[in-house]
């Protein structure tokens, strides 16, 4: 299982989302990047891995949300 990780980080005026190997994207308030970043962690624990979402503070600090992966869903295929 791997742990993916995204921050939140201010530049300016405006917010960017950016993981450990790419930009995901430039966001105008905080709010509209959190949201793509809640998305982002939601898929990635729903295919089975960590996810840890740090969020740039007002002055520089970060705070880090972690979420646990789902465990795979069992599917009764032989049931019949």
């Amino acid at each position: 299982m791997s742990m993916f990780r995204y921050a939140i980080l201010q530049f300016g005026p405006s917010w960017k989302l950016v993981g450990e190997r790419r930009r995901v994207g430039q966001f105008a308030t905080l709010q509209e990047a959190s949201q793509v970043g809640a998305n982002l962690a939601r898929e990635a624990v729903n295919a089975g891995h960590d996810v840890e979402l740090l969020v740039q503070g007002p002055f520089g600090e970060l705070t880090s949300q972690r979420f646990a992966a789902r465990p795979p869903q069992l599917t009764d295929a032989h049931a019949g």
